[in-house]
C-alpha cells in the first residue's frame, strides 16, 4: 500500500482570483483572472452633464500588471461617451535594449503609462490608484515613491 500525498497549494496573499473583462477601443476586449488592487474615481459637475474618470490597477495571475483609464460622461442616470485605455506592463516584456523588464520594471513601465496617459504627468486619479496598489500588493511595496541615492 503506497501512501497518499495531499496536494500542495499556495494562497495568494490577496485571495483567490476573480476574471475580468476590460472593454478596449478599437481593439478586443481583454480578459484576465487576477485581482484589482486599486480603484479611484472622481466626477465634475457641469451645468447640463457629469465628466466622470476612474483609473483602475490590477494584477493577474501571470504577474502581469494592466492599467485602466475609463472616461466618460453621465446625463442624468445615463453613461454615454464612454472611452478606455487600456494597457499590460508585463514583467516578461523587453526594454529597448532587449532586457526582460522583471517585475520591478513592468511596475515603471505602469507608473510611466499613467503619466502618458495624462499629458506626461502622474494625475491625482493615477497618483492615489497607484499608491493604493503599492499598499495592497506586497511585491509593490516601496514603488509608490521613486528612491534616489
Amino acid at each position: 500500500m503506497s501512501a497518499a500525498t495531499t496536494p500542495t497549494s499556495t494562497i495568494h496573499p490577496l485571495g483567490d482570483a476573480h476574471e475580468y473583462r476590460i472593454p478596449r477601443d478599437g481593439d478586443r476586449d481583454l480578459t484576465f483572472q487576477g485581482w484589482r488592487l486599486s480603484q479611484a474615481k472622481d466626477c465634475k459637475d457641469y451645468s447640463t452633464f457629469r465628466s466622470c474618470t476612474e483609473v483602475s490597477i490590477y494584477l493577474t495571475h501571470g504577474k502581469a500588471l494592466v492599467t485602466h483609464v475609463r472616461r466618460w460622461n453621465e446625463d442624468g442616470d445615463v453613461s454615454k461617451d464612454e472611452k478606455h485605455a487600456v494597457a499590460v506592463h508585463s514583467p516578461n516584456d523587453r526594454d529597448p535594449d532587449g532586457y526582460l523588464l522583471n517585475f520591478a520594471g513592468a511596475a515603471d513601465a505602469a507608473v510611466e503609462w499613467l503619466k502618458e496617459d495624462n499629458g506626461g504627468r502622474f494625475g491625482t486619479l493615477g497618483k492615489r490608484a497607484w499608491v493604493d496598489a503599492c499598499q495592497e500588493y506586497p511585491d509593490l511595496k516601496g514603488k509608490e515613491t521613486e528612491r534616489i541615492d
